[in-house]
């Protein structure tokens, strides 16, 4: 886009380099795109990416334009007002497409395995897997623990975010994290470009290539966390939202880019 006579490029980090979290061989669809990103690279005053990782990527190719990142985000704000509390139940919380890159069949194994029976998941969202799911949850026998909801948004969805005790996203990242953090939930999620990514390189950060196996032990030992410390990580999530991940935060960054000074 042209803002104030100054050319700005804008190209989105999750469209593809990185293809082991997606399966696929696309290594020579990616180094074409690369090729037509490096081309167009010239026609601009600066580039404005959503993420640390795309930037660090830039840096690796020996990009030289001026590069701002605006963290990737949405409108959290209503996700402020749910209160923080002590875990009182064991609910997880999915909302999002439901295609295989999120790897919903991977977590739904691990449940089965989790030594507690004494847990609910919620799943929110359409999409290609959404029959295959099902199946899967009926062959495990987990049809009264799982239950799919269909696509619901905003308001719809916020009695499941009041009751969630864990927010979960085991495959590619999403804005669903963001979300999660200001709502101020306990996140088990895979490292997503710009969404809350400076956080996740923590424990609570899900590898790309977990399997159902070391899935089930980990949220066994999440079971087992102490409720002070539980609510710790929900406060510290909560706090990095509100620093990090409004809107106001990604124009501001956006806009001191174009008009260095004037929007700190």
């Amino acid at each position: 886009c042209k803002i104030f006579g100054i050319k700005v490029y804008f190209w989105g980090s999750g469209s593809g380099e990185d293809t082991s979290i997606r399966g696929h061989d696309l290594g020579r669809l990616i180094s074409i795109k690369l090729l037509i990103k490096k081309w167009f690279y010239g026609f601009f005053d600066g580039i404005v990416v959503y993420s640390k990782k795309h930037h660090e990527r830039l840096k690796s190719q020996n990009v030289k334009l001026p590069i701002r990142v605006a963290q990737n985000t949405c409108d959290i704000d209503p996700f402020f007002k749910i209160p923080i509390e002590a875990v009182n139940n064991r609910n997880f919380l999915f909302v999002g497409a439901l295609e295989s890159v999120k790897r919903l069949d991977t977590l739904i194994k691990a449940l089965s395995r989790v030594n507690s029976s004494d847990w609910n998941f919620n799943i929110i969202g359409a999409g290609s897997q959404k029959k295959y799911l099902q199946d899967l949850t009926q062959e495990l026998n987990l049809d009264d623990k799982i239950r799919f909801h269909g696509a619901l948004y905003d308001e719809d969805t916020m009695d499941f975010w009041h009751s969630a005790s864990y927010v979960v996203l085991p495959g590619v990242g999403g804005l669903l994290i963001n979300e999660a953090m200001a709502a101020g939930k306990y996140v088990l999620a895979t490292s997503g470009d710009g969404t809350g990514e400076d956080l996740l390189l923590t424990e609570d950060l899900l590898s790309h290539d977990v399997n159902e196996s070391d899935l089930a032990v980990y949220i066994d030992q999440l079971f087992n966390l102490p409720n002070s410390e539980y609510i710790n990580k929900c406060l510290r999530n909560r706090k990095y939202a509100s620093e990090n991940l409004r809107i106001e935060k990604m124009k501001n960054e956006i806009l001191n880019f174009l008009m260095p000074n004037k929007y700190e």
